[in-house]
């Protein structure tokens, strides 16, 4: 139930990282032109793009988590996986779980600068021309980052178990590359 409604969140979330890429596509693209053809861009869009790639990082990183897509080199835990399940299964069990301190880490650090751009009105950009606040950006990394911490801690609770009853390991799967 609980990683069901995380999938389902990742994929809104993803979803919403797509649409991201589109408008900033979209608004690179107009100042473009504007710079081109009119002499005149388009004020703020490179604080935009700035603030926007890491969104879109945070908003997109839970999915491909959930996916099991994030990069990695996993020719040595398939090696190791045909002499020694339990091992291979330890090692994912202890990435799962250097995933989950990382994140929590991160959420943790990045939390104080959500509430102080929220009290104190924090924002990107020149004021009188184009501004942004930073709150919604510290907030997609301390809400990513807490989901994230979440879908490693039951990935790690399944580690575990596939390490005390190897019946119920799931086997390493290699990466898929998308082209």
């Amino acid at each position: 139930m609980v990683t069901r409604l995380l999938s389902w969140i990742a994929l809104v979330l993803n979803a919403a990282g797509t649409v991201l890429i589109l408008i900033l596509s979209g608004l690179m693209n107009a100042d473009i032109i504007g710079r081109g053809v009119f002499s005149h861009p388009l004020n703020g869009v490179n604080e935009f793009a700035s603030m926007a790639i890491v969104a879109i990082v945070f908003l997109q990183i839970t999915d491909a988590t959930a996916a099991n897509r994030l990069t990695r080199s996993d020719m040595v835990l398939l090696m190791i996986q045909k002499r020694a399940p339990r091992a291979a299964q330890a090692l994912e069990a202890l990435f799962d779980l250097g995933g989950a301190v990382l994140f929590a880490i991160l959420a943790n650090a990045v939390w104080p600068l959500l509430a102080d751009a929220w009290r104190e009105g924090e924002f990107i950009g020149v004021e009188g021309i184009a501004t942004f606040p930073t709150w919604p950006l510290d907030a997609i990394v301390v809400f990513s980052s807490f989901l994230l911490v979440l879908h490693f801690a039951i990935k790690v609770i399944a580690d575990v178990r596939g390490i005390v009853r190897p019946a119920a390991a799931v086997a390493v799967q290699p990466q898929e590359h998308a082209v």
